[in-house]
């Protein structure tokens, strides 16, 4: 049972009631509210408060919801913590710009219960996945860095979460490129190798089949021999230069794209 602080703001009082009796009505969830942004700020400072994922309305007076998204975006200790951003408005600009701020989702009023509740694990479980990968670098020797040049290939997630800790380490600052890595890896296997589209990942994402899937499409004779080869070098004169390739089997190679770790 996964065990989690939930925090929700909303102006609305109404809301919050709603939303606080969709989550508590979940095994393990403990729900903080807040009743705007500045309130919910000040909760966040207070590092007794744990904090495991946020529930924030958008169009809020005062501090509104994408002014305190940027805070805690730029914020180091509340930075990892997924925020769900919910409103009314469905302008496409509006979703872009709450995603581009570090959102994690972009809820649009209404919503079925079970449709936040599915986001809400769903964050959870990619932010479990994120510490995670922390811990796998913590794990790897300093000698690592010494690496200069190699190539990988890998098949699953499992795979790919390793190489991304394993790669990250050799660059000064690891924290920072594992998740653009993994991000990199896990779309080679399932957007380059198993054909999963953006639209059908939303909708597996929602539905908690995301894994089902990539496990059962793995597991298909036409995708057995498909792998994401990952090549890696330093140079002198920059930090990393690496190029991920989705491959059938070499030396063919359907796509290709490159990737720039950046320094710290």
């Amino acid at each position: 049972m996964i065990q989690a602080n939930v925090l929700v703001v909303d102006d609305e009082a109404i809301n919050l009631e709603i939303v606080q009796g969709y989550l508590s009505s979940e095994a393990g969830f403990q729900v903080l509210a807040a009743e705007g942004g500045e309130q919910a700020w000040q909760l966040l400072q207070d590092a007794s408060n744990r904090v495991d994922v946020i529930l924030l309305d958008r169009m809020m007076p005062g501090l509104d919801g994408l002014a305190l998204l940027k805070r805690i975006k730029s914020n180091a200790r509340l930075s990892g913590i997924p925020v769900i951003m919910q409103t009314a408005a469905i302008s496409p600009s509006q979703i872009r710009e709450g995603l581009e701020a570090g959102a994690y989702y972009y809820l649009t009023k209404p919503y079925r219960p079970d449709d936040l509740l599915a986001i809400v694990h769903a964050a959870l479980s990619d932010s479990a996945a994120r510490d995670e990968l922390k811990r796998q670098l913590d794990q790897h020797l300093d000698s690592l860095r010494l690496l200069n040049r190699a190539e990988f290939r890998i098949r699953t997630l499992t795979e790919a979460a390793q190489l991304a800790a394993l790669v990250a380490q050799t660059c000064p600052c690891p924290d920072k490129v594992v998740m653009g890595l993994s991000e990199l890896l896990i779309n080679g296997i399932e957007h380059g190798n198993l054909g999963i589209s953006y639209a059908e990942k939303t909708r597996l994402k929602r539905e908690e089949r995301w894994l089902e899937e990539i496990q059962h499409r793995l597991a298909l004779p036409e995708h057995r021999h498909k792998v994401v080869q990952l090549d890696f070098q330093r140079f002198d004169d920059e930090i990393v230069d690496a190029s991920s390739k989705w491959i059938l089997a070499a030396p063919a190679i359907p796509m290709a794209a490159a990737l720039h770790l950046p320094g710290c």
